[in-house]
This record gives structure tokens, sequence and C-alpha cells, in this order.
């Protein structure tokens, strides 16, 4: 009887060994599809990276090659302006420095895109008035306005202060942007662009602006 339960024994650990030693190859089977998997992953991801780098540099040259010849155009607009000139001409010059504009605009969006996707994108801090930049901005979209027929209005809170520091550059191409939308999905109607009061975060202060219109809901 002992002997037999001996060999009982024996059995039944020769049959946990096979299966523990079937358990292990199949789980060095997964280990080494899922080792493949990650390095495939990550191949994936070296590739996405090398391209998305390859798209940024592509977008930044190309915005920089088309922005020197539009400089020029708005350069050669600016100095035509200063000719005599009569209704008519005055007009194309303006409608030529206008869309030169609105196409310059639309080149530094895109290399501000690729610059934000290389993690390149840096802020030019200088010292400025929010009411002249929204003035600035209301005077480069009005025509657009004037041809669809909206009223346009501004407001900037007495308590936003003459001078503040920040990128005046990028606050004027967001305000343009938001502007242009506005104008493109309000039929008829009033767009009104705003600063509102300032709100202390610490020792800095945050201003929020505002785009309302009576288009789309």
């Amino acid at each position: 009887d002992t002997e037999r339960e001996l060999e009982d024994n024996r059995q039944r650990l020769n049959e946990h060994l096979i299966k523990l030693q079937d358990t292990k190859e199949r789980l060095e089977q997964r280990t080494n599809e899922l080792i493949r998997t990650v390095s495939d992953l990550a191949e994936a991801r070296d590739a996405s990276d090398i391209a998305n780098r390859a798209k940024s540099d592509f977008l930044a040259t190309m915005s920089h090659e088309i922005r020197t010849p539009m400089n020029g155009v708005l350069g050669m607009a600016s100095l035509l302006k200063q000719t005599t000139l009569d209704a008519g001409q005055q007009e194309y010059v303006d409608t030529i420095e206008q869309s030169g504009d609105a196409l310059l605009s639309i080149i530094n969006d895109v290399l501000d895109y690729s610059k934000m996707e290389a993690g390149q994108l840096e802020l030019d801090p200088t010292t400025f008035s929010i009411l002249e930049i929204i003035d600035n901005a209301v005077q480069l979209i009005r025509p657009k306005y004037e041809e669809n027929n909206l009223a346009l209005r501004s407001f900037v809170d007495p308590e936003v202060p003459d001078l503040v520091i920040g990128d005046a550059g990028r606050l004027r191409q967001i305000l343009l942007n938001l502007l242009s939308n506005a104008a493109k999905f309000t039929k008829d109607g009033i767009v009104k662009i705003e600063c509102q009061r300032p709100k202390a975060v610490g020792r800095e202060l945050v201003f929020q602006f505002a785009v309302t219109d009576t288009g789309i809901v």
C-alpha cells in the first residue's frame, strides 16, 4: 500500500511538473509576443515622431518662404498708398493690403502651429496698450464687417490699466481670428469684442477677452 501511494504521488507530481512546464512555455511565448508588440509600438512611435518633426520643419520652412515675398507685397502696397491715386486706385491698393494682411495672418498661424508641435513656440513680451491692440484689430477687420453689413463694437473696462506687459502680436492674432470667425458665422446683427475687468492672481493681473455675436447659436 505504501509503495502504491508513493507511486501515485510520483505520478501526480509528474503531472504537475508537466503542467508547470506547459504553463512556463505558454508564459514565455506570451512574453515574447509582448516584447515584439512593445518593440513594434516603439518603432511606430519613433516613425511618428520623425514624421511629425518632418512635417513641422516643412511647415516652418514654407511659412518663412511665403512670408518673405508677402512682406514685399505689403511693403510695395504701403509705398503705393503714399503716391497720388484716384478713388478707384486707392480702393484697389486697400484691397491688396487687406488681403495681404489676412494671408500673412494665416501664414503666422501655420508657423505658430508648427512651432507648437515642435515645442518651440516662444512668447515675446513687450509693454503695450490693450485698448490700442483692440482698436487695431477692429480697424483691420472692419472692412469685412462693412461688406457684410455687420455692426462691430468694442469695449474695454475702465479698470484695465493703460499699459500691460505681454505678447502684443499673439494677442492681436487671437483677437483677429475670433473676430474673423464671428463675421463668418454671423449673417446680420452685431459682434462685440471686450476686455473685462482684470482679476488679481498673486502679483499678476489676468485679463479676460470675449467676442460675442448674434450668429449661429
